[in-house]
C-alpha cells in the first residue's frame, strides 16, 4: 500500500509516493516533476502509477490551484444568482472598470454570471437581523420553473442583511436543495464573521464558489477515475491549510484557488520560517510571491473583493512570465497593467502556454527568457532539463526589436540592452523586498528554485538569509500531513 501525493500548478506537477509506514525512509520515496504542456497530467499519473507499480493506493492527496487558474481564464460554469428583490442588478453595476483613467465608454471585468440567471426574491431582513418579510414557497415553485428552463444546477444565494440572519437565505437553500439544485450560500458561519463585511465580497464569494462547482468536479472526478484500479483508501485535499476529505459535495470549491499558499505556509510556519517578526519571499518558477504571517478575510480578484479568509500573500511586481517589449520611451522594457480597483500596478503574464520562448514555444520574451540569456537558469533543476539553447538567438533578436526606436539616438550593445534589463528587475524586486521587511524592520528570507538566479544581485543591496527549500521538501511535508490525518 502507498501514500501518494500530487502537487499540481499551472505548468509543473510534482508527484511522490511512499509505502505506508516508511515516512523515516527517504530511500523509500519517489519523486519527480514533469512539465504540464508536454506531457498531460492523466497519461503522466497512469505511467508513474506502472512504471514504479503502485497498484494499490491507500490515501492519494491533491494540491491544486485549478480553481484560480478557472478564474482568471474566465473558464467557470455559468451559474444563477437569488438576491433580495431590487439589488439584481448590484453585482454588475460595481464589477471594477478596467481602466484607471477617465473615459466616455467605460469596460468593466467580464461577469461569470450571465443578467439572464440573476433573480430577485421577495424577502426582506432589516439591519438588525429582524426578518420582516419570509420565503414564500409559491415564489420558490415559480423559481424552480424558471431554473429548469435554463438548465440551471448550481445556485449562489444572497440576500440583503443575511450576515445579520441567516434564517431566509437557509430556508430558500433547503427548499431548492430539496427541488435537486446544487446551492451555495454565501453566509458561512463555520468560516467568517461575516457580520463585518459588505455585502458584495459574500455574494462574490458564493457565486465563484458555485460557478466553480462544475469544472472542478469534473476535473476532480478525471483524476479519481484515472486512479479507479489503483486507488483503496480516500482523495484528499489541502483545504485552507487542513487536509480533508474531498467529497464531491463540498460546498467550498474556493479552496482550489489558494490551496497551494495554504500549504507553503503551513510549512514554513512549522520550519520556523515564518512569524510575526519575518517575511519569506519564494521565487518559484511560476511566480514570486511573498508570505507574511497575517490573515487576509477578503481575496482581491479581477472582480473585485472575494470574501475568503486565508494567509496573506503579496504577488511582487516582477514576475517570472512577465512580458517584456517596447515602453514608452522606446526600448525593451517590462509590461505592466493597472486596474481600476487598486492603486498599484501589476506585472502582464503570459503564462506557460505557449509560455516563454526559453521553453520552445512562446514567441514573446519574459524575465525567466532574460535569465536564460544571462545563463542563470541552467543550475536550477526543476526547469534546466526543459530549456532549449537554441533559442537564445530568438530571445536577443526579440529584444533587439523592441530597443529599436532607442538605437536610433544611441547605439547599444546586446550586452548593455541584458545588462540594463536585469538592473531594471532586480531593481524593482529590491524595492518590494525593502517595503515588505518595513524598512528592515521584519527579518526577510528568500527561497524557491529561482532564488539562487537572483540572490547574488540582490545581495548587493539588502541584507537576507536564505532557506532552500525544494518542491521534494514540500511533497515531503505532505506525506507528514498524511499520517498525522
Amino acid at each position: 500500500m502507498w501514500n501518494v501525493t500530487l502537487r499540481l500548478n499551472n505548468a509543473f506537477a510534482h508527484i511522490a509516493a511512499r509505502p505506508v509506514g516508511s515516512l523515516d525512509s527517504e530511500s523509500k520515496e519517489l519523486f519527480e516533476t514533469w512539465f504540464l504542456p508536454k506531457k498531460p497530467l492523466l497519461s503522466y499519473l497512469k505511467t508513474f502509477l506502472e512504471t514504479h507499480n503502485i497498484d494499490s493506493i491507500h490515501k492519494f492527496v491533491i494540491n491544486t490551484r485549478i480553481g484560480e487558474s478557472l478564474l482568471e481564464k474566465g473558464l467557470m460554469n455559468p451559474c444563477a444568482f437569488l438576491t433580495t428583490a431590487g439589488f439584481e442588478n448590484w453585482p454588475l453595476m460595481n464589477l471594477p472598470v478596467q481602466s484607471r483613467f477617465f473615459t466616455l465608454y467605460p469596460k468593466r471585468t467580464s461577469s461569470p454570471i450571465n443578467q439572464e440567471l440573476i433573480f430577485g426574491l421577495d424577502e426582506a431582513t432589516d439591519v438588525n437581523g429582524n426578518i420582516t418579510e419570509n420565503i414564500s414557497e409559491q415564489s420558490i415553485e415559480t423559481l424552480v420553473a424558471k431554473l429548469k428552463l435554463n438548465n440551471v444546477e448550481d445556485v449562489a444565494i444572497g440576500f440583503i442583511h443575511s450576515n445579520r440572519n441567516k434564517d431566509n437565505e437557509f430556508n430558500c437553500g433547503k427548499l431548492l436543495q430539496e427541488k435537486g439544485f446544487n446551492i451555495f450560500l454565501s453566509y458561512h458561519a463555520d468560516m467568517i464573521d461575516s457580520v463585518n463585511y459588505s455585502e458584495l465580497s459574500r455574494w462574490w464569494s458564493a457565486i465563484v464558489n458555485a460557478s466553480l462547482h462544475s469544472p472542478v468536479f469534473e476535473y476532480l472526478e478525471n483524476i479519481q477515475t484515472a486512479l479507479a484500479k489503483n486507488l483503496k483508501g480516500d482523495i484528499l485535499q489541502i483545504q485552507n491549510s487542513r487536509l480533508e476529505n474531498q467529497s464531491y459535495d463540498s460546498k467550498n470549491y474556493l479552496n482550489t484557488c489558494l490551496a497551494h499558499h495554504a500549504l507553503l505556509s503551513k510549512q514554513l510556519r512549522k520550519l520556523d520560517l515564518l512569524n510575526d517578526q519575518s517575511v519569506v519571499v519564494h521565487f518559484g518558477i511560476e511566480e514570486f510571491v511573498a508570505y507574511q504571517d497575517n490573515k487576509s478575510p477578503r481575496w482581491l480578484t479581477n472582480l473585485g473583493a472575494i470574501l475568503y479568509p486565508h494567509d496573506e500573500t503579496q504577488l511582487l511586481k516582477i514576475q517570472p512570465t512577465q512580458v517584456i517589449e517596447k515602453n514608452i520611451w522606446g526600448s525593451a522594457g517590462f509590461k505592466f497593467i493597472s486596474r481600476a480597483s487598486y492603486s498599484e500596478t501589476f506585472a502582464k503574464q503570459i503564462g506557460f502556454d505557449p509560455g516563454p520562448i526559453c521553453l520552445g514555444r512562446g514567441m514573446k520574451p519574459t524575465f525567466l527568457d532574460l535569465l536564460f540569456l544571462k545563463n542563470k537558469l541552467e543550475s536550477v533543476s526543476k526547469i534546466s532539463d526543459h530549456l532549449v539553447p537554441q533559442r537564445k538567438r530568438i530571445v536577443l533578436e526579440n529584444l533587439l526589436s523592441a530597443s529599436k526606436d532607442a538605437q536610433k539616438t544611441e547605439s547599444f550593445s546586446d550586452q548593455q540592452i541584458t545588462d540594463w534589463l536585469m538592473e531594471q528587475a532586480v531593481h524593482q524586486i529590491y524595492l518590494d523586498l525593502v517595503k515588505l521587511s518595513e524598512y528592515g524592520k521584519k527579518k526577510l528570507i528568500l527561497t524557491g528554485p529561482l532564488a539562487s538566479a537572483l540572490t547574488p544581485d540582490l545581495k548587493k543591496y539588502i541584507a537576507f538569509e536564505t532557506y532552500d527549500l525544494s518542491s521534494k521538501s514540500t511533497c515531503r511535508y505532505f506525506q507528514e500531513l498524511i499520517a498525522e490525518h
